[in-house]
């Protein structure tokens, strides 16, 4: 993961894709940390960042996207 970050100029843009659950998700390599969203089968978004230089990560839960509202495009910008 330290080595993502300081090589995260060639990941300009998020990436998306599948979990083995065929769940989407979400990657972003940003200089100082790695965000990932994965919009679980159950309708939560699960949001994890990392932090490799301080081996931290956290977990958050930040509301479901079956409400009524959509996944995000590949198009729309994500909270950084």
């Amino acid at each position: 993961m330290l080595k993502l970050c300081e090589e995260h100029e060639k990941y300009p843009e998020p990436l998306f894709g599948k979990t083995m659950d065929n769940e989407d998700f979400i990657i972003e390599v940003l200089p100082e940390r790695i965000i990932t969203q994965v919009f679980q089968e159950n309708g939560w978004v699960r949001k994890n960042v990392y932090y490799p230089k301080d081996c931290i990560s956290e977990e958050l839960f930040e509301g479901k996207w079956k409400s009524g509202e959509h996944k995000p495009k590949k198009h729309s910008s994500i909270e950084r």
